[in-house]
């Protein structure tokens, strides 16, 4: 009797960690992070900085870098400049709205002056430069790029790499005829005074 309740016992215990292990691994799986979405490389490169050294002083003054590359051919690419009221600069912004080749660059260097650090509620805020690009996807030229890489070395027609084929080309649809939009913004605050 002792040993047909022990045994019981043993039963039960191997039932409830059955049912465990098969609740715990579909959850797992259902709680699976989902596959890294394929990323194509970047058209454009931007950013906009202080070069060295010559970042606000004590004045205000500085002079900041606006930078645009293409890395492809891009059929139509809108570049816009603005800052916050606080900010005065010695001539207007120049703004670029067109074609942009392969390895073509824009690059604007400006001086201005902050006028003050605006404070709220007791806080010190930064004022702000920064650079709007709106750009056409270049799919053509892309996709040009997308046929090349795996061109190369095309005896290997591993699945893999036809797989990656796939979700670069899938990709790349879902970006045809989209307007890609960077914003990069730049804090701008006047340094304090020595003592």
């Amino acid at each position: 009797m002792v040993y047909d309740i022990w045994k019981l016992k043993n039963k039960m215990i191997g039932t409830f960690f059955l049912l465990m292990l098969l609740l715990v691994i579909p959850s797992s799986y259902l709680c699976a992070t989902p596959a890294k979405r394929i990323q194509l490389p970047d058209p454009v490169t931007a950013y906009i900085t202080f070069p060295a050294s010559r970042s606000p002083d004590s004045n205000g003054n500085f002079e900041v870098e606006i930078y645009c590359e293409s890395h492809y051919d891009i059929e139509s690419i809108k570049i816009l400049i603005g800052h916050s009221e606080e900010i005065v600069f010695n001539k207007k912004f120049p703004t670029f709205s067109g074609k942009m080749k392969a390895g073509e660059r824009k690059l604007w260097r400006i001086t201005g002056q902050i006028k003050k650090n605006t404070e709220f509620n007791g806080t010190l805020m930064p004022a702000s430069i920064s650079v709007g690009i709106e750009y056409l996807y270049p799919y053509n030229t892309m996709l040009k790029h997308i046929e090349k890489v795996f061109r190369k070395g095309s005896r290997d027609n591993s699945i893999t790499k036809q797989y990656m084929k796939k979700d670069y080309l899938e990709r790349l649809e879902e970006l045809k005829g989209r307007k890609i939009h960077i914003i990069k913004a730049l804090p701008v605050w006047k340094a304090k005074r020595g003592i």
